[in-house]
């Protein structure tokens, strides 16, 4: 994986990889919600909760601790991303929308796929913000 360090990414690429992965999760949120209980959008919503609950600790938590100064973000991880990720994953597994072994595999597949994706993303978000136009030439 691409290790791409916060201070390097322009605040229009971070803008962008948040835009894209906030889109994904609309995206798969209605997935879930239309396919219905242990379908692959509920699985993929499970996994996508699971990754931002994760995200509250690495790299919110961790670096605020870590660094000794406040992380941007980490009121934010902790006031929403904690409740609403903990409250989601509850109750997809209260409600039979996902299970164990299934939500594991998944789990790590979407999470890894996201950790991923995320330098990628503020590399194609560097290129977007550099061009002033959409006919931009280089």
């Amino acid at each position: 994986m691409m290790d791409v360090p916060l201070s390097c990414v322009s605040s229009s690429a971070f803008r962008f990889a948040v835009a894209v992965l906030a889109a994904l999760a609309v995206v798969v949120t209605v997935w879930a919600v239309l396919a219905g209980p242990q379908s692959v959008g509920a699985y993929l919503l499970a996994g996508y909760a699971l990754a931002m609950l994760l995200n509250v600790v690495m790299p919110h938590v961790l670096a605020t601790m870590v660094l000794r100064r406040y992380m941007p973000g980490l009121l934010t991880a902790l006031a929403l991303n904690l409740p609403v990720t903990i409250l989601l994953l509850r109750s997809s597994f209260a409600q039979g929308y996902v299970s164990f072994p299934t939500f594991a595999y998944y789990g790590v597949a979407v999470c890894v796929a996201l950790a991923t994706s995320i330098p990628v993303l503020f590399r194609i978000g560097e290129k977007v913000g550099s061009s002033s136009t959409p006919f931009h030439r280089r």
